[in-house]
């Protein structure tokens, strides 16, 4: 228990050690998924992909490894210039012509993923990059679109608008796949 005063009054927050909630349902339990259930996925950095937005990334990876574990998913920038072929190097791209804000494109052998690489739009001025990479991490996980528009795995994300929390559905739905 912790008592906190303010303003005169006295709040008490009660503080608890008990297990995280139990899942209530595993509604993407069929999905595709990396095969072992501590997942270990190594993203490499085109070296074209813009200094600016890494950070983006970054923060975007913390948020599923905080739920997941760390290090669930990591990425690493490199001088190197990648095709957008899966060919068992996990990559992250920025090309021009993408025809979404981004895509996943994924690998998979008998129901398991084997390799992912994520594409971003060039062209992403008015879009919350945090947002979007948030939402193709979930892919490169196994996790499909739904359809809570408050969920970050929701199809769609209008200009200027950021979807940077995940929802008790997306926890729930990886939690589903890997814990």
């Amino acid at each position: 228990m912790i008592k906190i005063i303010f303003s005169g009054l006295l709040i008490i927050l009660m503080t608890s050690c008990a297990a995280p909630p139990k899942i209530l349902s595993c509604s993407y339990s069929g999905e595709p998924r990396w095969a072992e259930q501590k997942i270990a996925i190594k993203f490499y950095i085109d070296a074209r992909f813009p200094i600016d937005k890494i950070d983006s990334l970054y923060i975007a990876v913390s948020k599923w490894n905080s739920i997941i574990g760390t290090p669930s998913i990591q990425i690493i920038p490199t001088n190197e210039i990648f095709d957008k072929k899966l060919d068992g190097i996990n990559v992250i791209l920025m090309e021009p012509e993408v025809n979404s804000l981004a895509y996943t494109r994924i690998n998979i052998s008998n129901d398991v993923i084997v390799d992912t690489d994520i594409v971003f739009n060039d062209n992403m001025d008015d879009y919350d990059v945090e947002s979007v990479a948030l939402h193709e991490f979930g892919h490169a996980v196994g996790l499909p679109h739904n359809n809570d528009v408050n969920s970050v795995m929701y199809p769609y994300l209008a200009q200027d608008t950021t979807k940077r929390q995940l929802t008790f559905k997306d926890v729930e739905n990886v939690l589903c796949l890997y814990k």
